[in-house]
């Protein structure tokens, strides 16, 4: 009386069930595979199966798989399934699929199919499905996808009745006293944080997973519990000013449970300008040149111009050449250019 979860309840488990299985790869030739399978059950007719499979790739443009299944049981049938596989992008594929099924006293029927299918992404995207049948049948279905939810819409037809079905699917997070929307959470998460940087692209396992909000958060869902997983960022929308410390994390998570991923990465506040002397020359070319209380130093290049990154709004800064030192102050007002361009300074000597 034992039975497993998803088991019809007045089934019975089979007493046995027994199987072989053969396969052979010849290069560029398709593969070929052959299995018999045996199954002793304690309420019903027992079931002895023979399968016959081939299938071969037409290079990058084609799939195409036959195979020939026999019940050698009571009710004796035999079917023939062909499918025919065209992707038309990475994501993207078309199949047509036929079947035939030949069973005792003329128990004949046939069935062919066309589906056209396009994969929902990992992360944020849209999704369908449509298929039609020989018998004027027809199923479709979208699915839209974001960083809050998942939304899918399906219509069908058949024998006359149709139907329509509405779904939402979503999942709230908290961490660190905050609520965080996110698509349906069943599995350990992860809460990314790159402050101030919004709608940058974050991706888990290379695969584009969501997008920073306003805040610069992002909550990644679908990540493996007790396993390494990347968490990387698509370093193409961040801002020449950004600077970056590392692009790709490493996090291993506990079961059903998130894990903070805060990427090192901060504006560099960094400005050009042209610096003279008190006598109306440019900075000479190689001059040090830093702020006062820090101790990262830039250089001056040609025509006294000088880039310097990590400005506090309001500082002064001192260039350093052949024994020689001057002074000057410089003010950093908030800007969105990510390379602003502050003029010109006049660099004071400092007395000894």
């Amino acid at each position: 009386n034992f039975s497993q979860i998803g088991s019809l309840a007045p089934q019975l488990p089979a007493i046995q069930q027994s199987s072989a299985n053969l396969s052979y790869a010849a290069a560029g030739g398709g593969s070929v595979g052959v299995a018999y399978l045996v199954q002793r059950n304690r309420d019903q007719a027992d079931v002895r199966l023979a399968s016959l499979s081939y299938s071969v790739s037409l290079g990058s443009s084609a799939t195409i798989s036959i195979s020939l299944l026999r019940n050698l049981g009571a009710g004796a049938s035999t079917t023939v399934f062909g499918l025919l596989s065209l992707p038309l992008d990475s994501t993207t594929s078309l199949s047509f699929s036929a079947q035939a099924v030949r069973g005792e006293g003329g128990a004949n029927s046939r069935d062919s199919s066309a589906v056209l299918q396009r994969n929902l992404p990992l992360g944020e995207g849209d999704g369908y499905r449509l298929q039609g049948r020989q018998d004027g049948s027809l199923q479709g279905s979208y699915t839209r996808q974001n960083n809050f939810g998942t939304y899918t819409v399906e219509a069908a037809r058949a024998q006359g009745a149709e139907s329509l079905r509405l779904d939402v699917a979503g999942g709230v997070a908290f961490s660190g006293g905050e609520a965080y929307l996110s698509r349906r959470i069943d599995q350990s998460f992860a809460l990314v944080r790159i402050p101030d940087y919004p709608n940058v692209r974050v991706l888990a396992d290379n695969q584009p997973a969501g997008r920073t909000d306003a805040r610069g958060n992002a909550l990644i869902p679908r990540l493996r519990a007790y396993d390494s997983n990347a968490i990387s960022i698509d370093q193409r929308d961040l801002p020449m000013d950004a600077q970056i410390g590392k692009l790709k994390l490493e996090v291993v998570p506990y079961f059903r449970s998130g894990v903070d991923v805060v990427f090192p990465i901060k504006r560099s506040r960094g400005a050009s300008f042209t610096v003279h002397l008190e006598d109306g020359q440019p900075l000479p070319v190689g001059a040090a040149v830093w702020e006062v209380g820090k101790h990262e130093i830039f250089m001056a290049g040609y025509d006294g111009e000088v880039y310097v990154a990590g400005l506090d709004r309001s500082t002064r800064l001192i260039a350093s050449w052949a024994g020689q030192r001057c002074e000057f102050p410089l003010d950093f007002p908030p800007s969105k250019d990510p390379l602003p361009d502050l003029g010109n300074f006049i660099c004071k000597g400092i007395p000894p």
